[in-house]
């Protein structure tokens, strides 16, 4: 099962972060007359460098693991991914945190 989920998940997370910010930044485009359509578009552009970092990351570690240094098994690829997971998580409730402190 963990086999499988390596090989069908990771690409799926890999595929989704990476087309979901081209699509908001496309649907903006559609909308540009609308107010929030030029936000929306500054964050989509914004956000797709920064999302590059954890999807270069699960790309060399989980999803194509070619580094000379990076065991290729099932099981390390299981836990480099699980880490991954958790380290985006614990970096999006920082951010999320420290928006919510400078707000007040």
């Amino acid at each position: 099962m963990e086999g499988h989920l390596v090989k069908f998940l990771a690409p799926a997370v890999l595929w989704f972060n990476s087309v979901i910010p081209l699509g908001v930044f496309m649907g903006a485009g559609v909308r540009m007359q609308k107010p929030s359509a030029g936000i929306i578009a500054k964050f989509s552009v914004g956000f797709f460098p920064y999302s590059l970092i954890p999807l270069a990351l699960l790309n060399e570690f989980v999803v194509f693991p070619i580094l000379p240094f990076v065991k290729r098994d099932v099981e390390t690829r299981w836990r480099w991914f699980g880490l991954l997971l958790l380290l985006s998580g614990i970096a999006v409730q920082l951010i999320a945190a420290l928006l919510a402190i400078g707000g007040q």
